[in-house]
């Protein structure tokens, strides 16, 4: 029983262990394989085939206010924020724009607090500031030259994430998760 445990253990691991290295992955691969005067067909061909095959497999339209929130979402989410990633991709050296993402966690934090009302504690500040110092550990800091466009472009980047993010979650409702992924993901590539 206890190593059908440890397996068991071992295959989650496993898959939560994917989304990092393809997130992570994002920035060389956009910076070496896609060209880099097309940011818009970038992000359309990251969006618009998952939103494909997502709405094919949910089969469900929106209802009543999602037929304006998931468009608002999507463009927020998935086009301007593909968009701006590709754009720093191409600016700047992976590890500069994998180090601004990582205030993610504090950017989301901080705007929780102001459009949620959510309480900011002293924990959450600390481990968000330790995931940052850590991954510019990990990633270190490039030693080319910074373009100041590809900065603005990956702070901006962040900050329309962490919109997209705490919208997502304010309007969040009975609505099934793959139907409102499906939804966000055909507006943001259309």
């Amino acid at each position: 029983m206890e190593a059908k445990t440890r397996g068991s253990h071992a295959k989650w691991i496993a898959l939560t262990a994917l989304a990092p290295i393809a997130w992570g992955s994002n920035y060389p691969v956009m910076h070496h394989f896609l060209p880099a005067d097309s940011p818009l067909w970038g992000a359309a061909l990251r969006a618009l085939p998952a939103g494909i095959l997502l709405f094919l497999f949910v089969r469900k339209l929106p209802t009543g206010s999602w037929w304006w929130r998931a468009p608002l979402l999507g463009l927020i989410n998935f086009c301007v924020f593909f968009v701006l990633v590709y754009v720093a991709a191409q600016l700047l050296p992976s590890s500069v724009a994998a180090s601004i993402m990582a205030a993610s966690p504090l950017v989301l934090g901080l705007l929780g607090w102001a459009m949620l009302g959510q309480r900011l504690n002293l924990p959450t500040l600390i481990g968000a500031v330790c995931g940052i110092v850590g991954v510019i550990l990990i990633v270190g800091l490039s030693t080319a030259r910074i373009d100041g466009w590809g900065v603005a472009a990956s702070m901006a980047a962040l900050l329309v994430f962490s919109i997209g993010s705490i919208l997502t979650q304010r309007w969040r409702d009975d609505t099934p998760v793959l139907a409102l992924t499906s939804w966000q993901l055909l507006f943001g590539g259309i």
